[in-house]
């Protein structure tokens, strides 16, 4: 069992584990551990320059997955990682339609490449050497991958999914949230992408979201959420596993608390928003009052002969801006009650939704 059909121009991309681990030609002399070591390090790597080059995760997601990719059939040996993860990232920004031009690209990452070298203005022979480099790269990754750049995240499955859901829309945001920060770590801390396809890796993370969030995702009947994205409940439960045993307790417990203070923000501000409306509409009808009242206190004496003739009581001009005096008094009771009404129910929602005794605790074995 060999990785030679990939050679050939068949790009099954998703491998397993095994096989990665016994016949990867990435290797040749070097140790699995070793591999898995340098493929953690340039997805670090890919992260770093793509934050100095302002590209958006997608597109560093995007370079992670074709250096992923290159090096199940390339050598680590004969390919230095780190060129090859900024010939990636570059390829990643035409594909995601995020342009860095090669040259800025190269200019903004020297530092990464060589930490204790500097690249001047005038060094244009330098600068010009390492486009070349990365451009001839970039040619290799395309042949590698036989042009494939039909390349799946998992992100838009997952928010796809949540917005069928009916439940607050306040949650729905903290779902979503949480499940993208699982599947950035994902591709930051794990070789997943070369693993599994995006269905299953979607709805592992949201299924982990849900149980930090005490959310309950449908499992029973005919349409269990596993069912939306092909898959079976017990490969769901061995992949949350997984997603969980990349972090260390502490990590855990930081990601809790991290989506407490989300959810407890988004909470509040959707009270606000509402407290907002509400108040809006409490001050459109005090305004709509205080102008009735003034042009009833206002009618003119010479429109008594008028009402007279046409029955109507002098005294209930008076007695209407009375009622509506004491129906604007009513409205601003109103509204000081509901600003005390939604503090209390912002902390009751938060009480509601975070309960501290809901996260599972990983093994003690967790590698970082």
């Amino acid at each position: 069992m060999d990785l030679s059909h990939i050679k050939k121009g068949v790009v099954p991309w998703f491998f397993p584990l095994e096989l990665l681990e016994r016949y990867s030609p990435s290797r040749n002399s070097m140790n699995w551990s070793k591999e898995f070591e340098l493929r953690l390090e340039a997805s670090k790597f890919i992260q770093k320059a793509g934050e100095m080059l302002n590209l958006p995760f997608l597109t560093q997601a995007t370079g992670i997955v074709l250096f992923q990719r290159f090096y199940t059939v390339k050598s680590f040996e004969k390919y230095p990682y780190q060129n090859v993860c900024l010939a990636g990232l570059f390829l990643a920004g035409k594909k995601e339609e995020t342009f860095c031009h090669i040259r800025e690209l190269v200019r903004k990452t020297y530092p990464l490449l060589y930490p204790n070298k500097f690249l001047s203005k005038e060094d244009d022979q330098e600068l010009s050497r390492l486009c070349k480099k990365l451009l001839d790269l970039e040619n290799d990754l395309l042949h590698v991958i036989s042009f494939d750049l039909e390349i799946d995240h998992p992100y838009d499955q997952v928010v796809d999914y949540i917005k069928k859901l009916k439940s607050d829309k306040t949650y729905q945001s903290t779902l979503a949230q949480t499940a993208w920060n699982f599947i950035n770590d994902c591709y930051r801390k794990t070789i997943f992408c070369i693993l599994y396809p995006p269905n299953i890796i979607s709805a592992a993370v949201l299924s982990l979201a849900a149980q930090f969030l005490n959310f309950k995702l449908p499992v029973d009947g005919q349409n269990p959420f596993w069912k939306h994205f092909g898959t079976t409940r017990k490969v769901v439960q061995e992949i949350s596993l997984k997603i969980q045993n990349m972090y260390m307790t502490k990590d855990l417990e930081r990601i809790k608390q991290s989506i407490k203070e989300n959810l407890k923000s988004l909470s509040k501000n959707s009270l606000q928003k509402r407290n907002s409306s509400k108040k809006y509409e409490i001050e459109q009808r005090i305004k709509s009052r205080k102008r009735k009242s003034l042009e009833s206190s206002m009618q003119p004496t010479n429109n008594t002969s008028k009402n007279e003739k046409l029955g109507i009581d002098q005294n209930q001009n008076i007695n209407d801006s009375i009622d509506i005096h004491k129906e604007i008094e009513q409205d601003l009771i109103n509204l000081g009650d509901n600003n005390n009404k939604n503090n209390e129910n912002s902390n009751d929602l938060n009480k509601k939704y975070i309960d501290n005794n809901q996260l599972k605790k990983p093994r003690n074995n967790n590698k970082k």
